[in-house]
């Protein structure tokens, strides 16, 4: 029997672990690209050293191996024991005189080696690789403000000044045609201040901005009354506060959060410190205890899961799996709620979810055999029978019959429908756990924090659905032809004179459909709802809502344009006598209401901007030879017209002051629209006109980039069947964990290259074409050839 139950062991540990380690490297690349997206501006920046990149990399991992491996052996767990439950292997196993706690003790020894693992990662690796990442993130600052200004961009990082320079000297590295607006409420003006020539000069921790005869334009913040003024003034030095100095003695005198602390430092932190934080740290240091022993949990219910439910097969465990790991999570993240509410103590909140597993694996190791599953399949088989029966004419699935070509099709379609499903839902699942759990402490410091988490994962689910669509199909296509080949059905098929290359059809028949769908879902709700879930994490991240931006910045052409756009929500058919009474000042505003990105949506033809200023310069590009100030202002197709505008010239006896009913402008494209904000808010028709209207170099590259890959999304999934299905249909008795492998391993290089292609458009070092359309091509022409090698 001790041999017996050393085959049995290793046979039952043969079947978990692969699906352990698939799950283990999916979730895992994910989560990482998932984080990795959130800095990606800095991997391929020229002006960030390389070592600063790799100790990034390197710090992203720990925290998502420590998250994915509790929920990778469960998956490994459910699935692998329900394959051999639905083998009816699980039947011999039993009538060899193997009871169920024999079949648990591999399993369980499983569970306490990852349950190690996962210790030494959350008490080592996560303090330090969160202090590594912090770290990176400030000395990647720092660099960054070695230079701050890029030409053609509007800069406002510094409060009270917003910045732009059309070109630099390539020889030099002097900026040219430099633009500075600095609104002085005190005195209540603003400053227009231009220059030929322009450099940064950094001296210890002071940054200034030197411009070489400059020319200010002098205006009152009113639209009515005050004087305006112009001056040269041959040499002008602008102090930029631009948080180095901060950021350099934050770097040099650091205090380590709580999430950098190891197991020492943080039990005295939580002995030493009063109120929330001393909370927090309490939370952090059993959140690492309870995340370390999930791992045992996991492994424990999982099995116990299997055993006592009689259905099998790899699509019921992944159900198991799916309500597995929502039950758990919610119960830990109540927990954590009441601890920070103060309705219990920490220790007892922070051990519910292990409580909830006990309680749920003694009930179900002992109380009789649940059914439910077999009782409402049985139920929902007999419904579906008597309605068949009532109804007249032909079925539904003969109507079918008639538009494809066999049963054979649809049976694989479906197959692998469903197993998208199920693979899109769980991996889904994963991806708002994380992210949930990452978001929650701030979620805890704000009122109202529960309803704007749950804002902002449901508005996030278009943008996650839409990084983790790919890697769902290919599980789906994996799983429904390794399973049919394990059945010998493929055997069958091709004894029966069926090619093997015509299975394929259905495939990626669905993978067209799949690709269409991805297409609509990002270019009608990803934007939209990308703008939404970046403002209520942005809200979550700040303590309380922060100053929706007012004040927007463009350059078209010789002229530069500044105006504010209605809030959402207000009327957009307000009289001028309503406007004339709310006047609103560009003093009013801060400079990083400019931040890029967080433009608002696209602005209906109902709303005009207003309390616009209109900056227009000679051909040299820094003279400024106009100012337009108008209440409204509206795009006609190819031009710009003002309302209600005064118009202050140069003259050769000065300023010139004129007040204008209409002024009309003519330009490329709508100033006032949604133009330079992320390329994840905009569809791909603003995307090619933000690419068209922009001035610096890496906007073009960026969304250039942006149009290319909305444009090959509709492939994408194409491509993935392309290359993984040939490892799920063939006739050679080469073993599936092998084959598996190979289709991981192929998945996650295409992964990688995709991503490292479309940096270096975004730099400029590759064309956009190129960039997106390169991997896509190679990959497609390598399943084309691995599908051809298929043995028919």
């Amino acid at each position: 029997m001790k041999r017996v139950s050393k085959l049995i062991s290793r046979y039952l540990l043969g079947a978990i672990v692969p699906y352990f380690l698939f799950s283990w490297v999916l979730l895992t690349v994910i989560l990482f690209l998932q984080q990795a997206s959130r800095y990606s501006e800095l991997f391929f920046n020229v002006n960030i050293p390389s070592s600063l990149i790799w100790q990034l990399m390197i710090g992203l991992i720990p925290n998502v191996i420590a998250f994915t491996c509790p929920m990778a052996v469960l998956v490994g767990t459910i699935i692998g024991l329900s394959k051999v439950q639905g083998d009816s292997e699980l039947t011999a196993i039993r009538a060899a005189g193997v009871g169920n706690f024999q079949i648990a003790i591999p399993i369980v020894v499983l569970g306490g080696l990852l349950s190690l693992f996962t210790l030494f990662v959350n008490l080592k690796g996560v303090p330090f690789a969160a202090a590594l990442v912090r770290e990176v993130a400030m000395r990647s600052a720092i660099s960054k403000f070695e230079s701050p200004i890029e030409p053609g961009v509007f800069y406002s990082e510094i409060e009270g000044f917003t910045i732009l320079a059309r070109n630099t000297d390539p020889s030099s590295g002097d900026l040219k045609s430099v633009f500075i607006a600095q609104p002085d409420t005190a005195n209540g003006v603003y400053r227009l201040i231009t220059s030929d020539i322009g450099r940064i000069e950094i001296a210890g921790d002071s940054t200034e901005l030197v411009l070489e005869n400059a020319e200010v334009v002098t205006i009152p913040q009113a639209e009515t009354g005050g004087k305006y003024a112009f001056e040269r003034i041959k040499d002008i030095r602008v102090a930029l506060k631009t948080k180095r100095a901060e950021l350099l003695d934050r770097l040099a005198n650091s205090v380590r959060l709580p999430d950098e602390m190891g197991l020492s430092d943080l039990s005295d932190v939580a002995a030493a410190a009063e109120g929330k934080q001393k909370v927090e740290a309490q939370i952090i240091l059993f959140r690492r205890f309870v995340l370390s022993l999930t791992p045992l949990i996991f492994c424990l219910l999982g099995t116990i899961m299997v055993l006592r439910f009689r259905r099998g097969g790899r699509g019921f465990g992944i159900l198991l799996a799916l309500g597995a790991l929502v039950g758990y999570y919610l119960v830990a993240f109540s927990g954590e709620q009441l601890a920070r509410a103060g309705a219990l103590p920490v220790a007892v909140s922070s051990l519910l979810p292990v409580a909830a597993s006990i309680g749920a694996m003694l009930w179900l190791a002992y109380s009789p055999r649940f059914r439910f599953a077999e009782v409402a399949s049985n139920a929902l088989g007999s419904l579906l029978e008597k309605i068949k029966g009532r109804s007249g004419g032909v079925s539904f699935k003969n109507r079918l019959l008639d538009v494809t070509s066999g049963l054979r099709d649809f049976d694989i379609f479906a197959s692998v429908s469903w197993y998208f499903l199920l693979a899109t839902a769980f991996l889904l699942t994963v991806f708002l756990i994380f992210t949930a759990f990452d978001t929650w402490r701030f979620a805890a410091t704000v009122e109202n924090g529960g309803w704007l988490l749950t804002k902002y994962l449901t508005f996030l689910v278009p943008f996650a659905y839409l990084q983790i669509a790919p890697a769902a199909a290919m599980i789906a296509v994996l799983a429904a032809f390794a399973i049919r080949s394990r059945n010998n059905e493929l055997v069958t098929w091709a004894a029966a004179g069926q090619s093997m290359f015509r299975l394929l059809m259905p495939c990626l028949f669905l993978a067209v459909l799949l690709g269409i769908a991805d297409f609509g879902i990002q270019e009608i709700l990803a934007p939209r709802a990308n703008q939404v879930q970046d403002n209520v994490r942005a809200e979550l991240r700040s303590g309380g809502k922060p100053i929706p931006p007012k004040r927007f910045w463009t350059a078209e052409g010789n002229y530069i344009f500044s105006y504010s756009l209605p809030e959402a929500g207000q009327a957009s058919l307000a009289s001028d006598n309503e406007r004339a009474n709310s006047t609103q000042t560009l003093g009013q505003y801060s400079a990083s209401d400019n931040v890029k990105g967080e433009h608002q949506s696209k602005r209906s033809s109902e709303r005009s901007a207003t309390d616009i200023v209109l900056l227009e310069f000679r051909a040299n590009m820094s003279d400024l030879q106009t100012v337009y100030r108008a209440r409204t202002g509206d795009f006609d197709g190819s031009k710009v017209v003002l309302e209600d505008a005064v118009a202050v010239s140069r003259g050769t006896n000065g300023l010139k002051e004129e007040p204008k009913r209409e002024v009309e402008v003519a330009a490329k494209f709508d100033p006032f629209r949604n133009l330079g904000g992320k390329p994840n808010h905009l569809s791909v028709l603003e995307l090619a006109e933000s690419a068209k209207a922009a001035t610096a170099e890496s906007e073009q590259f960026s969304y250039s980039v942006g149009v290319q890959k909305r444009l090959a999304a509709i492939l994408i999934p194409f491509v993935v069947v392309l290359f993984s299905a040939p490892w799920g249909i063939s006739l050679r008795r080469a073993p599936m964990v092998m084959s598996l492998s190979l289709a991981v391993g192929i998945w996650l290089l295409f992964i990688g290259l995709t991503n490292v292609f479309e940096q270096y458009g975004i730099v400029g070092s590759l064309p956009a074409v190129v960039a997106i359309w390169a991997p896509l091509f190679a990959f497609g022409t390598l399943g084309i050839y691995l599908i051809s090698r298929i043995r028919t």
